[in-house]
């Protein structure tokens, strides 16, 4: 395979987009993320973990892990190969400028109908690789638009894939739990508690996703902020996470998001405090065929 250019950098590896050069698969582009600074037991446990969630990920909106290997000679790196290669974030989508939102997805306009409908099958798309995870019981914790890729994003046919499994783990009743290995904005009410997380902290951090979703398509970049600053708002001192925030957030949102009430019910189930209460995913696809044609 051929390297390009590297697409990005967590606390967990980097990204880079690299082509085949096999006469089988001459030209295929995939993503090769290498993970580094695996020099203990526990850090080859995680990396084990994590292939172990992605080989359960069979599904068009679930990344596909393509191969996973070692370099003989060099034990500190773990290289996985994925596919597809899809660079464009749900969050390079949400916050970038309008004119350069304009540029990479002509398909999308504030408050108009076709729009909606492409927003609307963007959170089918996730539901339905949330609700794969979930009858895996694999738990992905760390669902957001960061995460979120878009792939053929110029296109009303946009697919949507659902990545990063680094920190997913098969849920079991009672087992132990990191309850705030997550991004801190979106950690679910019963996470902060430290008293539960479940499937459901999924649903609340995918309601995360569909709010920030709904204000784009009803609002447009301005709308975006005015959601972002109702939970991080540092003049306001606001706490930067949703679950703490969640009053000014809903306010919020419903301000914005009034003229799609079915829409926002279903965000609104997703972002019930008590997890029992709160929507599953399962209630989340059913009530999303009413939005999505």
């Amino acid at each position: 395979m051929e390297c390009e250019g590297k697409i990005g950098k967590g606390s967990y590896g980097t990204v880079t987009k690299v082509i085949s050069t096999t006469s089988i698969l001459t030209d295929r582009e995939f993503a090769l993320k290498t993970i580094d600074r695996v020099f203990f037991s526990p850090d080859r446990e995680q990396v084990l973990a994590e292939l172990a969630v992605l080989e359960a990920c069979d599904h068009p909106n679930l990344i596909r892990l393509i191969d996973a290997y070692e370099i003989e000679g060099d034990s500190t790196k773990i290289y996985f190969v994925f596919e597809p290669w899809a660079p464009y974030t749900l969050e390079s989508f949400l916050y970038t400028k309008d004119s350069q939102r304009w540029e990479g997805c002509g398909w999308f306009k504030p408050n108009d109908i076709a729009s909606d409908q492409v927003i609307f099958r963007i959170m089918r798309n996730l539901a339905d690789a949330v609700q794969h995870l979930h009858q895996h019981f694999i738990k992905h914790k760390d669902i957001k638009a960061q995460n979120t890729l878009l792939y053929n994003e110029g296109s009303v046919n946009i697919r949507v894939i659902l990545t990063d499994m680094g920190k997913g783990k098969i849920h079991k009743k009672d087992a132990t739990t990191n309850y705030i290995d997550s991004t801190i904005a979106f950690l679910a009410p019963e996470q902060i508690d430290e008293a539960e997380s479940s499937l459901q902290a999924d649903v609340w951090q995918l309601g995360c996703c569909f709010a920030q979703l709904l204000v784009l398509s009803c609002g447009g970049t301005d709308a975006t902020h005015a959601l972002w600053k109702s939970y991080s708002d540092t003049l306001e001192d606001r706490s930067c996470c949703v679950a703490l925030e969640l009053d000014n957030f809903m306010a919020t949102l419903e301000k914005i998001c009034g003229s799609q009430p079915i829409a926002l019910g279903i965000v609104k189930g997703m972002l019930k405090k008590d997890p029992n209460t709160r929507s599953d995913i399962y209630q989340v696809l059913c009530a999303l065929k009413s939005v999505v044609s």
